[in-house]
């Protein structure tokens, strides 16, 4: 990566349309212009990522990628199972979502994906290779800092490393352990910059040249207000669909009602019927007795006749 200049795009994402919710309303969703603007102007030859999840980041880097051009070759690994903060979203088929999106909108891309641990994939990158590490696995701190020690010697000296989560937000009542030990390498390292937004983004440069240029070149407050864009809009989506939720509820409220009327007029019904049954029962037995009654009457009157002619 030697062209430090900087031009500002406004892409769309073709993955969008496959799962919305997970694309634009995903952490990693206020950073992906920002990302992607990275790729398109850095031209990264290696862009290697720890955990990809439903693919909100790998398919912004490949959006650049694809639309550029490029002969970026892209590395998704992960092991798809998730960690203590996130292994309860594994209920569905996340890998295989992954797979469908990424085989559909960039089947052209140099992207590999290793379903693999990060050690294991590891092994497979020589020393000063990765233009670009994203480091967005496991959220505990001993975690992170093994995955950065491992992986940090993979960068090449001119190279660029992402961190997700290191903002001081807590998830699910926890403070990330990303955060901290993001905190301990702005201490050792001089050359970073984080973004605060969307569970926060840090960027580390290996080298002074790169990281000076990119001070000098970014304007920082156009991806805050781009990410306040965005979340205004979602709050706005959010809302509209609270009220519509609601008023479905409404809906099917209204709908059991009717049921249950529906239900206990059926049952009135059968009742009545059950009734109209006993009473037709009923009648048809007082028919049978009328039936029999008059057949005597007629032996009775054959009879009296009878009587009457031998009498005469």
């Amino acid at each position: 990566m030697t062209d430090h200049s900087w031009t500002y795009h406004m892409p769309e994402f073709e993955c969008d349309p496959f799962n919305e919710a997970m694309m634009k309303y995903s952490p990693w969703s206020g950073h992906r212009y920002f990302g992607y603007d990275f790729v398109a102007n850095y031209k990264p030859g290696i862009i290697a990522e720890l955990g990809s999840y439903y693919g909100c980041s790998s398919f912004t880097f490949l959006q650049a990628v694809k639309d550029f051009g490029l002969s970026t070759r892209f590395y998704s690994i992960d092991s798809w199972k998730g960690d203590s903060f996130t292994k309860n979203d594994y209920r569905e088929d996340i890998y295989g979502k992954f797979m469908e999106v990424l085989h559909h909108c960039y089947p052209d891309q140099h992207a590999v994906v290793l379903k693999m641990t990060f050690d294991e994939a590891a092994e497979r990158f020589d020393d000063e290779t990765i233009d670009l590490l994203h480091i967005d696995g496991s959220h505990n701190y001993q975690d992170v800092k093994h995955d950065f020690e491992t992986w940090a010697g993979k960068v090449k000296k001119n190279g660029v490393i992402f961190l997700h989560d290191i903002s001081d937000d807590e998830l699910f009542g926890r403070e990330m352990g990303s955060h901290i030990f993001w905190e301990e390498l702005r201490e050792r390292y001089p050359y970073t910059f984080s973004f605060p937004f969307s569970y926060g983004l840090g960027v580390l440069f290996r080298e002074e040249t790169a990281y000076a240029a990119f001070l000098q070149n970014i304007d920082a407050d156009r991806y805050q207000k781009l990410a306040n864009t965005a979340d205004n809009i979602n709050k706005d989506i959010l809302r509209r669909n609270y009220f519509r939720i609601r008023d479905l509820e409404s809906y099917i409220s209204e709908l059991k009602n009717t049921i249950d009327k529906y239900k206990r007029n059926v049952q009135g019904k059968d009742q009545y019927i059950a009734e109209l049954q006993d009473t037709i029962g009923k009648y048809e037995a007082t028919v049978q007795g009328k039936d029999g009654y008059i057949v005597k009457l007629q032996d009775l009157l054959k009879s009296c006749e009878a009587e009457l002619a031998e009498r005469n």
